[in-house]
């Protein structure tokens, strides 16, 4: 599926232990659903941050054992088909509303405020590809974001896709 994969591991209540992952899932159509699927139950991870996915496809509220929260860019920024931000989740944490949402950015930015020992915001973010308005919106937000968890002494963790190249023309597949 050509993802890329990070995780790592912060405090939890349970077990003072919490796996964390981004991927890039490239699609989220019937055809790659079994993929991500083996994919999601083979990491085994506690979270995932996925991006650029087609999260229109994505109208369950569950898939592969997690709870799902996702964004979609608004039909007029190339919205419905691709591009935005995906979390799963435990599902009981669902359940137990030990999630509150924050739409940050329409398709671009999701918080996930929980509570790992100290307060935590897990952020999905995917930055807009080009150069722009967009681009300088989107890191205006995520700076203004990091100052606030700062102020508030909240642990900010932040996976997706930053579009980040030295050289956008020649990188971008």
């Amino acid at each position: 599926l050509g993802q890329v994969f990070m995780a790592v591991q912060v405090g939890r209540q349970a077990d003072n232990e919490l796996s964390l992952g981004t991927i890039n899932l490239q699609g989220f159509g019937v055809d790659k659903r079994p993929a991500h699927a083996r994919w999601l139950h083979h990491a085994n991870l506690d979270w995932v941050v996925g991006t650029e996915s087609q999260v229109r496809e994505l109208s369950k509220k569950r898939f592969a054992g997690y709870a799902v929260r996702a964004t979609c860019l608004p039909k007029e920024k190339g919205g419905g088909r691709t591009g935005g931000v995906v979390h799963f989740f435990p599902s009981d944490w669902q359940k137990e509303s030990k999630v509150r949402w924050r739409e940050v950015m329409q398709g671009r930015i999701l918080v996930a405020e929980v509570d790992l020992d100290k307060p935590t915001w897990i952020v999905g973010a995917y930055s807009p590809a080009s150069d722009g308005e967009e681009r300088k919106e989107f890191w205006k937000k995520m700076r203004a974001l990091i100052e606030e968890a700062e102020s508030k002494w909240v642990m900010l963790l932040a996976g997706g896709d930053w579009n980040a190249v030295s050289d956008p023309a020649a990188e971008r597949n």
